[in-house]
């Protein structure tokens, strides 16, 4: 059986929830289940740092009982697709252990839990970026430092994992980012029970805070998986030879969304290539990240999220416009920030103007080609006529 799905998990659940993961082993659609799981808020239901844990069927009943659902990815919701995998044999009978949720909203959002796929093997999944404030600039600190949640995933991994059993350890968003980082701090008798490690469309490192050697001994287990429109995944992007790109349902940046990845029965449905209108975007941010020194982004990410924080928003839906405005204005006024703020447009229209000249040279060497291809069937035509 083979289908194409602009729900890739629920339709998957359908058709795979009643093999459990000792008759049908992990694959890359479990684990963007697994990661999209870890979007939900256990906090009221599933004790912190326990060991012993809960079956995910158990945990979902809780939530309903204490009318406690959310589901904390930017756009929220989910709830069928939540209620399907607690449902399922397959994943309604994993163990949630070592569950974590902290939240500092000066400092900090983060989460992690196992769940334990049989008795000796477990997936280690980091939530990603919820719509918090502090969440997305813990994002945008990796420009210029390591943020304090990269830190806790190095300590929780450290901590909870044991010589007893196999891991695979991932996240989607930031909590891809979190779990290659996670894997390259790991000693050496802990990496060696790493089977695979899942960046679902995380971003990379900044070289300038990360010694990116430091893969080099994870490398081979690393799997990336990105949209075919894909921003987020390339940032401070690194080569990772197992890299999927994956078709979407959905369109631009939304890519970006797990749900809307498509399905082709137990695997993802992969496309040949990245969407050619997201390289000027890609190469935009790259050349300006390389005009400015880690302490002028440093300067532009603290000015622009403190000017939201006081305007007293917390989350990104608590955001308004005229915040927005107010927060970019008081940046240009600001020596320490108007030229890392002002060059984006610049580098921008760059970017843009020589793509634009490369496509015009690029036809016009195909028009040059084409009437060349055309004298030189008009000689070989009047060749065979003699």
């Amino acid at each position: 059986m083979a289908f194409e799905s602009p729900n890739v998990l629920i339709d998957y659940i359908h058709w795979r929830g009643d093999l459990g993961f000792d008759r049908d082993p992990l694959n890359d659609t479990d684990n963007i289940i697994l990661c999209q799981l870890s979007y939900l808020d256990c906090s009221k239901v599933l004790p912190q740092m326990d060991p012993d844990g809960r079956l995910l069927k158990d945990v979902y009943e809780d939530i309903k009982e204490k009318n406690c659902y959310r589901m904390l990815t930017v756009t929220g919701g989910e709830e069928e697709f939540v209620a399907k995998a607690a449902a399922s044999r397959r994943f309604g009978n994993l163990r949630m252990t070592n569950y974590i949720d902290k939240f500092d909203k000066s400092k900090t959002q983060f989460s992690a839990v196992h769940f334990e796929l049989d008795d000796k093997t477990s997936y280690i999944a980091f939530r990603g970026t919820d719509n918090s404030i502090i969440g997305w600039r813990e994002d945008f600190m990796t420009s210029f430092t390591l943020s304090h949640s990269q830190k806790m995933a190095q300590e929780y991994v450290s901590k909870t994992m044991n010589e007893k059993r196999k891991y695979y350890i991932g996240g989607h968003s930031k909590g891809g980012n979190h779990a290659v980082y996670a894997a390259s701090c790991l000693a050496p008798e802990l990496q060696n029970r790493v089977l695979r490690i899942y960046n679902n469309d995380g971003p990379g490192f900044c070289p300038d805070v990360f010694d990116i050697a430091k893969i080099e001994a994870i490398r081979g287990k690393i799997t990336k998986i990105v949209p075919s429109y894909d921003v987020i995944g390339q940032l401070f992007s690194h080569n990772v030879p197992n890299t999927k790109i994956i078709k979407s349902s959905y369109l631009g940046v939304l890519q970006h969304d797990a749900v809307s990845w498509c399905v082709d029965g137990p695997k993802l449905k992969t496309v040949e290539s990245l969407d050619p209108g997201v390289r000027i975007i890609n190469e935009t941010f790259q050349k300006w990240v390389e005009k400015a020194d880690p302490q002028e982004r440093k300067a532009f990410v603290e000015s622009l999220f403190d000017g939201l924080a006081a305007k007293g928003a917390v989350t990104l839906d608590q955001v308004k416009l005229k915040d927005i405005a107010d927060s970019l204005e008081s940046m240009i006024s600001s020596s320490e920030t108007s030229k890392v703020l002002l060059d984006l447009p610049k580098t921008y229209f760059t970017t843009a103007t020589q793509h634009a000249k490369e496509a015009i040279e690029q036809f016009a060497e195909e028009i040059k080609q084409l009437g060349t291809d055309e004298k030189t069937e008009g000689k070989k035509s009047a060749a065979k006529t003699k």
